[in-house]
């Protein structure tokens, strides 16, 4: 189950828990849920590298075309979004879903993360609120076992408010399992169509 915060279906807001297979759009039919697939195959792929990084399990680079996980990110969005009544995505949105166009900035991904950041050792769930931008959905935060993914898909005045402290389009973070040692345990790399990875950022 994922637990969801104040969800577009849901005017009186609260939280919520839903399947995990919810984050399949019910906005798209068949042909095009599979079109789709490799997005699910990537992300799947991204929460073990974060758990594995966490647990020093796995040392190493994990790398991942970052345009995906944004597009993954999009298609749980509209999934949640559809899981009750007659909600349509914005025609852009499917647009950028299917490789059409890409987000423009300040659109896209960030990540909420701070050299020296402390994960929580013990955090496994997964944990989406909605970003609403004058009334109508315009992204979410998604908590994936301690790491905080925000996904903004439409027009802000401040759009660093909303994501204070979030680095949009990461590179590369390092996670160091040992809190005195120099060494990462592992290495989460995100590649974009205008750089590659960096040296990156400090996590314990």
């Amino acid at each position: 189950m994922v637990k969801v915060t104040n969800p577009a279906w849901a005017p009186d807001g609260g939280e919520v828990e839903v399947p995990i297979a919810s984050l399949a759009p019910n906005v798209l039919c068949t042909r095009h849920n599979a079109a789709l697939s490799g997005l699910d195959a990537n992300a799947g792929r991204l929460f073990r590298a974060l758990r594995a990084t966490k647990e020093s399990r796995a040392a190493g680079l994990h790398l991942f075309n970052g345009r995906d996980v944004e597009r993954w990110l999009l298609k749980a969005l509209c999934g949640l979004s559809a899981i009750r009544g007659d909600w349509t995505p914005p025609r852009v949105w499917l647009r950028i879903l299917f490789g059409e166009l890409v987000f423009p900035a300040p659109w896209g991904m960030y990540l909420g993360a701070v050299v020296g950041r402390v994960f929580p050792s013990a955090n496994e769930h997964v944990h989406l609120s909605r970003i609403s931008v004058n009334g109508a959905l315009g992204g979410f935060r998604m908590e994936l076992i301690g790491w905080d993914f925000y996904l903004l898909a439409r027009e802000l005045d401040d759009p660093h408010k909303l994501v204070a402290g979030a680095m949009r389009r990461p590179n590369c973070i390092n996670v160091v399992a040992e809190p005195k040692s120099r060494d990462p345990s592992g290495r989460i790399c995100f590649y974009w169509e205008d750089r590659w990875p960096g040296i990156g950022w400090d996590l314990r």
